[in-house]
């Protein structure tokens, strides 16, 4: 993959900042932090891997109704 198509594939509207509580393990049942959507400013703090997930998952799916739009065409 070329730096263009690299690039093209990490849309800021995909980006977010995690930052881990001082100490915190690296376990799955065990991280502790902060997560912010960078393009919409939605934050959260997690207690868990999963729960980090399911935010960026809440963050990243359409309204109910809406369908995401499709993937653009390769070239």
């Amino acid at each position: 993959m070329d730096e263009v198509s690299a690039l093209a594939s990490l849309p800021p509207d995909w980006a977010f900042v995690v930052q881990l509580h001082r100490g915190t393990p690296f376990d799955a049942a065990l991280l502790r932090g902060r997560i912010e959507h960078v393009a919409s400013g939605r934050a959260s703090h997690f207690g868990s891997l999963e729960a980090m997930r399911v935010f960026m998952e809440q963050v990243m799916s359409p309204p109910a109704g809406l369908h995401p739009p499709p993937p653009p065409a390769a070239h």
